[in-house]
């Protein structure tokens, strides 16, 4: 594995976005926002900003991403579940949670008219 800052970028966009959809799923769960609602939505903001500008490395870290980094973003995102060891039915839930995020780096990049190498994540 490389060291800890290979994947820094895509950590950190990972762990922002499920900070967002955690904030919005409490804040819909009674399909009203309120101001303290708001508020813990806003508070993930300065991280999901820190995110979005390190989002033109992440490309580059997925082409190099191996079987050890997976594991450690799955790991993570287990972890934010509190979840020990991710169940093989959790484990499937997250790989998807990965490939669909990079299928949206893709569609952004061809958005943007970026033409960012693929990525295969490596078992």
């Amino acid at each position: 594995m490389r060291d800890a800052r290979a994947i820094k970028e895509t950590r950190e966009a990972v762990l922002a976005i499920v900070k967002l959809f955690d904030a919005w799923q409490v804040a819909n769960a009674d399909k009203k926002l309120t101001f303290l609602e708001l508020v813990e939505m806003l508070r993930v903001m300065p991280e999901a900003w820190t995110a979005i500008k390190g989002a033109g490395e992440i490309p580059k870290e997925l082409v190099d991403l191996d079987g050890l980094e997976a594991d450690e973003l799955i790991a993570m995102i287990a972890a934010h579940f509190n979840k020990d060891i991710p169940t093989p039915e959790m484990r499937l839930k997250i790989d998807k949670i990965l490939i669909a995020f990079h299928a949206l780096l893709d569609a952004a990049a061809q958005w943007f008219g970026v033409n960012p190498p693929k990525a295969q994540i490596v078992p």
